[in-house]
């Protein structure tokens, strides 16, 4: 449930909320069947069903199987919603592309198997789909860049945040019970995401170690919450590197019950990447009341507006400045979080699924 599987079940609580006329059969390879557990309300309302096959490799089920499947059902229209669709397909094709990391200067730092998978599926799959979805003007820009795709056949489908479960928590005694479930002391900074290269934590670290020089911000902790990706070990070293055992905490993996509680109890929120098709955590902050800091590079932007400060990713003594003006201002916090709040607002999987129902559509 990272990105990919946030989008997949965002999209499918948009379109239970459109309504659409259509019939919406979901196909899916046994082990990614827990993105629908438990399904959106109303689920059953627009015709949808959810149809399971045997475990197969991912390159054997969308090259092979879907292709049979997509016969076999009479599918008028596949929307493939990660970068491949099947090159062979009996009816019209749609593809979801998050990003172009893997073709950017930025592509040593994604494992060789997932740049062999895209760098030699993803660029056919792209030319041969009827429509293709991006996430964001800057990855519509990429796509149509790195593949030279027709700028027309390139759609823009921002993505959204659910506004019922992201909302903000002011019970002083539910953010003290989540920061003691996760063995969180005193007032904390916030990342959410994977730990990989391309997220920047070293940076981030770093400019953490600045701030705390500080003797009015000496208290504060650094909370890194996520899986662990690929080429993580940089960012265990830094913190042993400066000493910040005791400094950082890292809870890994948490569940979308206990986000908005962690978004809530946080001073701020930091998420300092040097790429992103979109990033979501940074709506979750926002739509919890939360202050953000972003890189100011790639759809980052385009996610905050006005309402988050944006620096430069590369720069540890901008990005610790950025967090100390924060931090020591309580005023500050209070029209970040105002801002925020508004700002999310504009995001629903509701109009995710509205501008995802026109490309299905005006495919022809």
């Amino acid at each position: 449930m990272a990105g990919a599987g946030r989008y997949i079940k965002g999209l499918i609580s948009g379109l239970v909320q459109v309504n659409p006329n259509h019939e919406i059969l979901i196909l899916c390879n046994r082990d990614n069947s827990h993105v629908f557990n438990p399904l959106p309300h109303g689920f059953s309302k627009i015709g949808c069903s959810i149809l399971t096959e045997a475990r197969l490799t991912r390159i054997v089920w969308e090259q092979t199987y879907l292709p049979r499947l997509t016969k076999r059902l009479g599918i008028d229209l596949l929307h493939s919603t990660s970068f491949v669709a099947p090159f062979l397909l009996p009816c019209r094709s749609v593809v979801s592309v998050y990003d172009t990391l893997d073709f950017s200067r930025l592509s040593r730092l994604h494992p060789k198997v997932h740049r062999y998978y895209r760098s030699v599926l993803t660029p056919r799959s792209v030319k041969k789909a009827d429509s293709i979805i991006a996430i964001s003007e800057s990855t519509r820009r990429d796509i149509v860049e790195t593949f030279g795709i027709p700028e027309e056949k390139v759609a823009v489908t921002y993505l959204g945040v659910d506004h019922e479960v992201f909302r903000p928590v002011e019970d002083v005694r539910l953010k003290g019970g989540i920061k003691a479930k996760y063995g969180i002391h005193g007032d904390f900074i916030l990342y959410v995401g994977k730990i990989q290269p391309q997220k920047n934590l070293t940076t981030l670290i770093r400019a953490f170690r600045e701030l705390t020089m500080n003797a009015a911000l000496s208290g504060y902790k650094l909370v890194i919450s996520g899986n662990k990706g690929w080429a993580f070990d940089e960012v265990f070293a830094t913190v042993k590197a400066l000493r910040l055992e005791n400094e950082i905490t890292f809870t890994g993996y948490v569940s979308e019950e206990d986000l908005p509680l962690l978004y809530s109890a946080a001073k701020l929120f930091v998420y300092p990447s040097l790429y992103e098709g979109f990033g979501i955590p940074l709506l979750e902050a926002m739509a919890c009341g939360t202050p953000v800091i972003t890189s100011n590079i790639s759809s980052l932007p385009e996610v905050v507006g006005d309402a988050g400060i944006l620096v430069n990713p590369t720069d540890r003594d901008e990005l610790a400045f950025a967090m100390q003006s924060v931090l020591k201002s309580g005023s500050l916090q209070r029209e970040m979080k105002l801002k925020g709040l508004a700002r999310a607002r504009l995001f629903t999987w509701g109009e995710t699924a509205r501008r995802t129902l026109q490309v299905y559509e005006g495919t022809s």
